[in-house]
């Protein structure tokens, strides 16, 4: 069995086709994207209407400042980021159908910060496409999901393009059934394989692995567990780097380590409370100390966090504050 979809550039004529925030994506050859630890401060509680983020240095001088807009159904519709001297850095706005967020447009004065993230869903609600392109209006990052389990839970893998910016994407997906269950999925961007894409199920049809294999041999390899848990092994061809992440069952980093040819293994480990918020951060480079970073918060009413510290030993080296306003209850 063999199952197709094709993604054409959206300025060629496609017409078919935590709160998510502006993002920059590292981009390198072979359309593989550079793996991020991106730590996640928990979600928000109460209906927010606007939330206004500084950041302070060790000193207690502002680095940046964030101000971002939401409407009363708990969606983030506008995020406008500044640096420490006010000046603006991007700009976003997010806009929504009635499946959910429908495109996410960020602009700015840098032109490697300038996105508009689009998704486009079947009549049934799931996702069909995301897609993303710069601001030239090349497609430069595209958001694959399982086309064999087309479920909101279905695995999904993201493929970058630069510097070269494919005018058309197409998945074809096959069925495999020895040595192992599951198929393979063959990424073709302009007529070309850029990547293949296994996946292999469980008895019950649930990946329990799925592979990426690019074109210049570098890998990523990711392992799911039966209570949530997952492991992946990155390999980046062109640098030699290696990285093994190991997440929890909300999906968010725990572990990390990371290999550079003739390097030492850089190691980091980050544990959360019950409200989902990271409170320490070990990171370490080979045989030495290492550095244990805490972080300390002071909610508002609402359990919402308004400051958060972050310390190692007796020393404060950043402090980030929130300003909050929410809704009147009606």
């Amino acid at each position: 069995m063999t199952r197709g979809r094709g993604l054409r550039h959206p300025a060629l004529g496609y017409g078919a086709a935590v709160v998510l925030v502006c993002f920059v994506l590292s981009q390198i050859a072979g359309a593989q994207c550079a793996a991020k630890i991106i730590l996640d401060s928990g979600p928000l509680k109460g209906t927010v209407q606007s939330i206004a983020t500084t950041e302070l240095n060790a000193n207690q001088e502002v680095v940046s400042r964030t101000e971002e807009e939401f409407d009363e159904k708990g969606r983030l519709v506008s995020r406008k980021v500044a640096n420490g001297a006010g000046a603006t850095i991007s700009s976003t706005t997010y806009t929504y159908g009635r499946f959910g967020l429908l495109e996410a447009t960020t602009e700015s004065s840098d032109p490697q910060l300038s996105w508009t993230f689009k998704r486009n869903y079947a009549t049934s609600g799931l996702v069909v496409e995301s897609f993303a392109v710069n601001g030239a209006g090349e497609l430069s990052v595209a958001y694959l999901r399982d086309s064999m389990n087309e479920t909101p839970r279905s695995i999904s893998r993201t493929f970058c393009f630069g510097p070269g910016h494919p005018k058309e994407l197409n998945q074809q997906t096959f069925l495999l059934e020895y040595p192992r269950k599951g198929s393979e999925t063959r990424v073709v961007a302009d007529g070309a394989i850029v990547a293949k894409w296994w996946m292999e199920r469980d008895k019950r049809g649930h990946v329990v692995r799925d592979d990426v294999g690019y074109m210049d041999l570098s890998f990523s390899k990711r392992e799911f567990h039966a209570d949530g848990t997952s492991f992946e092994h990155a390999f980046v061809s062109a640098s030699q780097r290696q990285q093994f992440i190991w997440r929890n069952a909300d999906g968010r980093t725990v572990k990390s380590e990371t290999a550079d040819v003739g390097g030492p293994i850089k190691t980091t480990e980050i544990a959360y409370n019950e409200a989902i918020r990271p409170v320490l951060m070990n990171e370490q480079s080979g045989n030495s100390t290492g550095v244990r970073t805490e972080y300390v918060y002071r909610d508002d009413d609402h359990g919402n966090w308004v400051e958060m510290t972050q310390w190692q030993g007796r020393v404060r080296k950043a402090t980030t504050t929130r300003t909050i306003s929410y809704f009147e209850q009606r």
